[in-house]
């Protein structure tokens, strides 16, 4: 009883100690000078007007890197992040089945953990991806398997699907594939 009094007493006067007016002398002042000329991409993006109207947002809110992905790579980036937090939270669900897990703690495992993270960047790069989608970033994927010389070669294309407004179809822009 008397180590809790002594603890709750020693909170109590650490607390007030720290809410206590200090004198003047005591508090220090700095002030520092930035040239006006330092160019902050942060603080450049600050002072932007985020705000759109309309059903979706211009890509300039996904930052500087995400917003010059084409949809389609922020896309299987989604898949891949939602395919990782679905298999660690599986395999952390077995190693949980086996005998004594819970009193060993052995089916806590660092990286099913860092899987686990995933879920929400699949979250927030299927939105990435879907604005992109909306503003005319769209590039799709696709595979091509090859044989050359009794080789087999998967070859990723990559091909735009920009509407050339070709509907008699002797454009000479619209792409042929």
């Amino acid at each position: 009883m008397a180590k809790l009094t002594f603890f709750i007493l020693s909170a109590i006067i650490a607390l007030s100690a720290a809410f206590a007016p200090m004198p003047r002398a005591a508090i220090a002042t700095t002030t520092t000078i930035m040239p006006s000329s330092a160019s902050f991409t942060s603080l450049n993006m600050a002072s932007e007007d985020m705000t759109w109207e309309g059903e979706y947002p211009p890509s300039k809110v996904l930052g500087p890197l995400m917003s010059k992905m084409p949809s389609g790579l922020l896309g299987m980036i989604s898949i891949l992040c939602a395919g990782a937090c679905v298999y660690s939270i599986a395999q952390s669900g077995a190693l949980q089945q086996e005998p004594g897990a819970f009193e060993n703690g052995s089916w806590v495992k660092w990286y099913y953990i860092l899987g686990s993270f995933g879920g929400p960047l699949a979250w927030g790069t299927h939105v990435a991806s879907w604005i992109q989608r909306k503003n005319g970033m769209n590039v799709q994927y696709g595979m091509v398997m090859m044989r050359h010389h009794g080789m087999d070669f998967a070859v990723v294309v990559t091909w735009s699907t920009v509407d050339y407004d070709c509907d008699d179809g002797d454009c000479k822009r619209c792409p042929r594939f």
